[in-house]
């Protein structure tokens, strides 16, 4: 009586795993897939949060030397994120009003960006075709008297 070596199952077994196979990996791809793309829309949301947030900052160092001049804070902080002038910059309280007022005022510059998302499907998932950054700065600045 022998017995066959390296035959623990019968033919039949061994199909039947090569099925179990391709579901378990169609059940996980499309897991893996979303999970690395999620990892590189989260990484450029976070790289883009680093670049608002140091614009933010070199506008308002420029406008602490500079209070009244809104294009040239602007100008500086679309230099920093070396992109033509497309974001939105909102500078409080308005250049022209700081001008006119006296003693210390507080100045913030806030830069916002949408960013939109590489994952497949994450927008219908999302309801959103991608998600805000914004990076704001303050500082404080001695208006002069007219």
């Amino acid at each position: 009586m022998e017995q066959a070596i390296g035959r623990a199952r019968p033919l039949g077994a061994a199909w039947q795993d090569r099925g179990a196979a391709a579901v378990e990996a169609a059940l996980l791809v499309p897991i893996i897939i979303l999970v690395v793309f999620g990892s590189l829309d989260f990484g450029r949301a976070l790289w883009w949060k680093i670049q608002v947030t140091n614009a933010a900052r070199e506008g308002a160092s420029y406008a602490r030397l500079f209070p009244c001049d809104a294009a040239g804070i602007s100008a500086r902080v679309d230099a920093e994120l070396g992109q033509p002038p497309n974001l939105p910059i909102v500078i409080s309280p308005t250049p022209s009003s700081s001008c006119t007022a006296t003693g210390y005022q507080k100045v913030t510059v806030t830069v916002a960006e949408q960013v939109p998302f590489l994952t497949p499907g994450l927008t219908l998932v999302a309801g959103q075709s991608g998600v805000t950054v914004s990076g704001d700065q303050s500082v404080s600045v001695l208006a002069e008297t007219p």
